[in-house]
């Protein structure tokens, strides 16, 4: 049975080759995880040529591109590349390094438990329950006392706290946490190592500080180091003319990590409709909040409003129910988001989800004590328009005619034709002329272009009328 799987080894071993050069190690994962798991002795020596032409294989490879050895633990498992690396150093290098990479806070804690200043100690044990439960601001002033205590000189140990504090930072002070980062990353550099993680760090520095060119240039140094780090990929999203067609360019096995879009939209101002085929986008289902899935929970959540402001956008005026589907799975995932959240020191990531959140539950519920909460959630600038047209349908619902009419009156800045459109069908359905004359007075002095359809009012006798006219 050996030889025959040798036979077909070196047979092939183009293939395989060209498997390894495309990090595709899938092609042959069965074949080999399962002869190291049966082959390896307890001594950790290997058995026959089939494991040595491997082990050589390996070796080569890892001289060119040290980040197939992350591709060979992350598919391998822990275990088996443990046993490979007691009989190759340059593998037991890489499970070190791999080690670091995956959890630089764990690497900060378990290197300080130990330490013989009892302070160090103390502070190492809480670190991590801290920013695991989402404590950043606790956490982050825990590492500045840590950091306090640790001698000028160890840059190795100093650029894993101020890496940690720049995690604790990013999502509470951006512009801090990219200090963070590069600080890291020039203590990182004075130490000789070269972590993956703290590398990405800087990437992010560069994103924050607009500077492109380092930006890629750094990313594309970590690509070799570690081929699936998010900031390996991330800035070519950023910096592409066409978002979609860079992501669908990517490696599918990268295309795979959903941090990486969800990542690289975040830092996008004004990436509009990236997901062409929104309705078919599959939004899992997420029961914890980490540092690592918060780029998730705002890339679903984006996905869920877009589908149902969609229909919102669609029916407002008209329509008093619609996008039932579509409004129980935006009321879902912020109810879940907004729960989990209020559990941590986190801002609120999405302003106005809030405001959304109840929106959707009125739509379920019809609670009139709802109605002033909407009113009163906070939101961002760009959806002024839909928390107004929202408050208004929902006041006209209930018959509060004149409520809705106030509330559009006091818009003030961004007036546009949608609040025109609205003003003017309270008009007509309240048979109110003045309102009418005045609203569009109002689109007149403002040079507003009113697009859709308008509703001309004029007075006969003492009957109020209308007529539709299109433009």
């Amino acid at each position: 049975m050996r030889k025959k799987r040798w036979h077909a080894l070196t047979t092939k071993n183009t293939t395989i080759r060209e498997h390894i050069q495309e990090r595709d190690l899938s092609k042959y994962h069965d074949l080999l995880i399962e002869d190291l798991k049966g082959n390896l002795s307890e001594e950790g020596s290997l058995k026959g040529r089939y494991f040595k032409d491997i082990l050589k294989e390996f070796k080569a490879q890892l001289r060119k591109d040290p980040q197939f050895g992350n591709q060979i633990i992350e598919l391998y498992g822990k275990e088996c590349i443990q046993q490979l690396g007691k009989i190759n150093k340059k593998l037991n290098l890489l499970i070190q390094q791999q080690k670091q990479s995956i959890d630089l806070l764990h690497a900060l804690t378990n290197q300080l438990a130990e330490s013989p200043n009892a302070v160090i100690r103390e502070i190492t044990n809480t670190i991590g329950s801290q920013i695991e439960s989402l404590h950043l601001k606790t956490a982050y002033e825990s590492l500045d006392k840590l950091r306090t205590h640790i001698k000028e000189n160890d840059k190795g140990t100093l650029a894993l706290i101020d890496y940690n504090r720049g995690q604790c930072s990013k999502y509470i002070d951006p512009k801090r946490a990219a200090n963070e980062f590069a600080l890291a990353y020039d203590e990182m550099r004075l130490s000789g190592e070269s972590i993956p993680d703290i590398i990405g760090g800087q990437i992010y520095s560069y994103v924050m500080s607009d500077k492109k060119e380092e930006a890629l240039a750094l990313a594309k140094e970590l690509k070799r180091l570690s081929y699936s780090n998010i900031w390996s990929w991330v800035p070519e999203l950023i910096y592409a003319p066409d978002l979609e067609l860079a992501y669908n360019s990517l490696p599918a096995n990268i295309r795979q990590n959903e941090n990486v879009i969800a990542t690289a939209i975040h830092h996008i101002k004004d990436f509009g409709t990236f997901i062409s085929e929104v309705d078919s986008y599959s939004i899992q289902q997420l029961n914890t909040i980490t540092l690592d899935n918060i780029p998730q929970w705002l890339l679903y959540i984006s996905i869920a409003m877009t589908r149902y402001f969609r229909e919102w956008s669609k029916n407002i005026i008209f329509i008093k129910d619609f996008g039932e589907e579509e409004c129980k799975e935006l009321h879902k995932i912020t109810t879940a988001y907004i729960g989990l959240i209020s559990k941590t020191e986190l801002p609120d990531l999405s302003p106005g989800i809030i405001f959304i959140n109840k929106i959707c539950e009125y739509r379920s519920t019809k609670n009139i004590k709802l109605i002033d909460e909407i009113k009163t959630a906070p939101y961002q600038p760009n959806l002024k328009l839909i928390h107004h047209l929202s408050y208004a349908a929902i006041q006209r619902e209930v018959g509060n005619y004149d409520v809705a009419k106030q509330f559009l009156n006091e818009y003030g800045e961004g007036l546009s034709s949608e609040i025109i459109n609205f003003q003017l069908l309270l008009a007509l359905e309240t048979s109110d002329p003045n309102y009418a004359a005045s609203t569009i007075q109002v689109a007149i002095d403002k040079s507003i272009i009113i697009l859709s359809t308008i509703y001309l009012f004029s007075i006969k006798e003492d009957l109020h009328y209308a007529r539709i006219q299109n433009f």
